[in-house]
């Protein structure tokens, strides 16, 4: 990945392999905007169950916040899907990627990683300690698929923080 400060934002260009698994990431993204309140309440009440079934208040807690931000969450959805469609318009299946994004679309670009890793995290019903175990020792293929995605995503998030950064120090 080639991360670059230009006059007017930012250039992201991804070599074939890291487009194709970038876009496939973003692609299927655009297909978790689109599930219903419902289903991500669903989803991540089963998630919540997981992590915290030791405690009841905590897990009640939990459902009580999710319900605060369920609106809010409409709202940066649909604009974060529309963002997400105009990018995706600039790729080329089998080609490298260039991604010109202007200063104010950034943060949206490290949100939307998020997002993704995010929805993989609850489907998968990960524990903070399966998410720091290496994606090898997951006997679901499906789930070592999804770990390794999680870290995948992760890597460019950090990779455009640090350049971000250095950046900033010039």
């Amino acid at each position: 990945m080639i991360f670059e400060k230009t006059d007017s934002g930012w250039t992201l260009e991804f070599e074939k392999m890291e487009a194709f698994l970038l876009a496939s990431a973003l692609n299927q993204l655009l297909e978790d905007y689109r599930l219903s309140p419902e289903e991500l309440r669903k989803m991540r009440r089963g998630s919540y169950k997981r992590v915290v079934s030791s405690s009841k208040e905590a897990a009640r807690h939990l459902e009580e916040e999710q319900e605060l931000l369920e609106d809010a969450e409409t709202m940066w959805r649909a604009e974060r899907e529309g963002i997400l469609k105009g990018w995706m318009q600039s790729y080329e299946p089998g080609d490298a990627w260039k991604l010109e994004l202007p200063d104010e679309e950034l943060e949206a670009f490290l949100n939307v990683l998020n997002d993704r890793r995010l929805y993989l995290a609850t489907k998968h019903q990960f524990t903070v300690e399966e998410l720091d175990s290496p994606p090898e020792e997951m006997a679901d293929e499906n789930v070592r698929a999804a770990l390794w995605e999680i870290h995948y995503l992760a890597m460019f998030q950090e990779t455009c923080l640090r350049l971000m950064e250095e950046n900033d120090d010039e």
